[in-house]
């Protein structure tokens, strides 16, 4: 498959995690500044040579390796390339240990090789993958998944079920983008996505993985942005769909440095009339509606398991609806719920999972750090008539037997962190003994090191399937089963 090996490269896994772990899941594709530690090679133009790409990286680059001369050994990322290409490639930036580089040239491409669709693709950070074929982007996610998953575990016999794509949806998918704006210049104002492995901003006119809602504004929005004199107010644009009854409207969220004069509010509302979106300043203290075409605005929402949701502005959904609905179709099917079960939900959000939950089982606990959003999924519950759901707001960085949750025994542990994963969670389980824990990541590195706690504690993976939640790019989600050995 792609060329990818099964020997696991140490040093390969190690940069893939130092990669990975820039990206926030709570806050999209938003690459960390770098610090200043590496330098740029002097002789760049001389290195464009014929490099042969050996496998992939967990970021979804290829990896070459320096035959020749003093570096000889030394590991080479690239961007652009797939496994079994010959190419012609630019060194970017040299480190101690490894250094990073564009194709510039393929000069004998892959069977699996596509020409993006996206006309950004080239420069832009958010999207890894488009030069790879779809089902070839599913099989190196599952791949790399179950490579970690073997590392941490000490096993072979992985048991992989089928995953989650989304074959027809694997583009127009994002119902919730962040777009930065650069400080102000010489240049017009402008939006756009940070380039891939820089902190320059790529002006963009179509993105691809938007959702069709969402992406038709973005030229009319560099059209509004270029109109106004400098920017000297807005940080960056989020654009959010939302799902009400059945309608889908766009939301325009700017985050402002200054206010808005009133020339500059009269503005955008008349661009919130002119395309029928709703335009919400962001400020430190808090959100205010410039304009709108909907009745409640600050109150957003989407559906799930045939409940409407409710969300704010700056709290964190699942981008992608398609699959988070696969997601909770196959969670509820892995559990074979009676309607018996006590179920301890940590990481829970405003009820995404919870209130489905509830809605099947006899008592849920919602844990979140968030209080926003504890309030918020109580609300939720009481829309949904779930009075068998409480929401608790607890920091789950604290010791987890801190917490009365964590002292009582439950039927099912169900989790869903953040990329840092469960580590505090899942290190002594045995006060609250679940008989089944379900396990939701949007890591493979933190998950196959929890994974292996879990099973060191007296549970089986019983079942693990990759759920490919941001199709074009080499993040995937993962859900496991696991189960106590002596239930």
């Amino acid at each position: 498959m792609c060329g990818i090996i099964t020997v696991y490269n140490s040093f390969s896994r190690h940069i893939g995690t130092a990669i990975t772990s820039l990206f926030d899941r709570r806050k999209g594709f938003r690459p960390q500044k770098k610090k200043n530690t590496t330098r740029t090679t002097a002789t760049a133009v001389n290195e464009q040579l014929g490099w042969e790409i050996l496998r992939f990286s967990h970021d979804g680059r290829g990896i070459a390796q320096r035959n020749t001369g003093p570096s000889a050994g030394k590991t080479v990322f690239v961007s652009n390339a797939l496994p079994g290409e010959q190419v012609r490639l630019r060194i970017d930036k040299q480190h101690n240990r490894f250094d990073e580089a564009t194709a510039v040239e393929v000069l004998t491409a892959s069977a699996q090789r596509i020409k993006p669709p996206c006309l950004h693709a080239s420069e832009c950070g958010g999207c890894q993958l488009q030069h790879l074929n779809y089902a070839a982007q599913l099989e190196y996610k599952e791949d790399m998944l179950k490579e970690h998953l073997e590392h941490a575990t000490d096993s072979n016999e992985v048991p992989l079920k089928p995953y989650v794509a989304t074959v027809q949806h694997q583009f127009g998918y994002r119902r919730r983008a962040r777009l930065s704006v650069p400080a102000p210049g010489a240049h017009k104002p402008y939006m756009g996505f940070r380039a891939r492995g820089s902190d320059e901003i790529i002006k963009v006119s179509d993105c691809k993985t938007l959702h069709p809602t969402l992406n038709s504004l973005v030229p009319m929005l560099q059209q509004q942005l270029a109109s106004m004199h400098g920017n000297r107010a807005i940080g960056h644009i989020e654009l959010l769909l939302n799902e009400q009854a059945n309608t889908a409207t766009a939301s325009v969220l700017i985050r402002m440095v200054e206010t808005l004069t009133e020339q500059e509010q009269q503005s955008w509302a008349n661009f919130s009339k002119q395309h029928q979106c709703d335009v919400i300043a962001q400020y430190n203290n808090g959100f205010k509606v410039i304009a709108a075409v909907s009745e409640k605005p600050l109150e957003l929402g989407y559906h799930v398991d045939n409940e409407q949701l409710g969300y704010g502005p700056g709290e964190f959904i699942q981008i992608n609806s398609f699959v988070n609905n696969k997601m909770l179709e196959q969670a509820l099917s892995w559990l074979e719920l009676t309607g018996q079960e006590t179920v301890l939900e940590l990481f829970a959000g405003f009820g995404n999972f919870s209130i489905p939950l509830a809605k099947r089982c006899a008592k849920v606990v919602a844990v979140e750090v968030a209080e926003q959003q504890v309030a918020r999924g109580n609300m939720n519950a009481k829309l949904a008539q779930c009075s068998n759901l409480e929401f608790v707001r607890a920091d789950l960085s604290r010791p987890f037997t801190d917490f009365t949750f964590g002292k009582e025994a439950v039927d099912i542990l169900f989790l869903d962190p953040p990329r840092a994963g469960a580590a505090d969670v899942v290190a002594d389980l045995s006060y609250i003994n679940p008989t089944s824990i379900l396990y939701i990541s949007c890591n493979a590195t933190t998950f196959a090191r929890d994974a292996a706690e879990i099973i060191k504690q007296g549970y089986s993976l019983e079942k693990v399937s990759m759920l490919d939640m941001f199709p074009q790019t080499a993040h995937a989600e993962s859900m496991a089963l696991f189960k106590r050995l002596d239930s």
